[in-house]
């Protein structure tokens, strides 16, 4: 329950606050994730054991990039390299709308295809597939809802933006924050709706 807790709410700054108190809550956090509280405790230690999302990937049918975040760097050692792997996987997995790979590396491999899109997300083979399931699920949905069921590489590379936004919205540093799909595009949505008047003001 605390990691899920963990994963669903926590922010880098939350544990940078929750690390500089003494808490039984912090005292059973670490210990969930087999750090000692005794020792010398650090936020860094605390992110590497929480860190879900090791990266989110979107591509166009040919494999082009069109938003990448690689939030754990260590993770791939080619970039480049890696995008094609998953673009090929895909291909070779037929026209499925949503598939899951074991891959090398560790990592575990979701994807899922709006129009001439492929959005893939990337995590350690040992996390929960639920969490990155529902993770890449809510994601997609609600780039559906924002543009309004016309995901296509075009359109995001024209509202990129908003693309950026609805990311941002969701994941900090590799933690998933926020899962509500009404929350989420409303905070999209004021956030263009911001930006807009910022544009109009300069």
């Amino acid at each position: 329950l605390i990691a899920a807790f963990c994963h669903s709410l926590f922010t880098r700054h939350t544990l940078d606050l929750l690390l500089s108190y003494e808490s039984e809550l912090l005292v059973s956090l670490l210990q969930s994730f087999g750090l000692d509280p005794k020792s010398a405790l650090s936020a860094n230690e605390l992110l590497m054991a929480l860190e879900l999302i090791k990266s989110i990937i979107v591509l166009s049918q040919t494999g082009e990039r069109i938003y990448a975040q690689y939030y754990d760097q260590e993770c791939v050692d080619n970039q480049q390299q890696f995008e094609k792997e998953i673009c090929d996987k895909c291909k070779a997995a037929g026209n499925q709308d949503e598939d899951i790979f074991l891959i090398g590396r560790g990592l575990v491999l979701l994807t899922r295809k709006r129009g001439d899109v492929t959005i893939a997300v990337a995590g350690s083979a040992g996390e929960n597939e639920m969490i990155l399931s529902s993770f890449l699920r809510t994601f997609t949905e609600c780039l559906d809802t924002i543009f309004k069921n016309e995901v296509s590489h075009a359109l995001l590379l024209e509202k990129y933006d908003k693309l950026v936004y609805t990311i941002d919205a969701m994941i900090d540093g590799g933690i998933i924050f926020e899962s509500d799909h009404q929350t989420i595009v409303d905070r999209v949505s004021m956030k263009s709706v911001r930006d807009s008047i910022a544009q109009r003001e300069e």
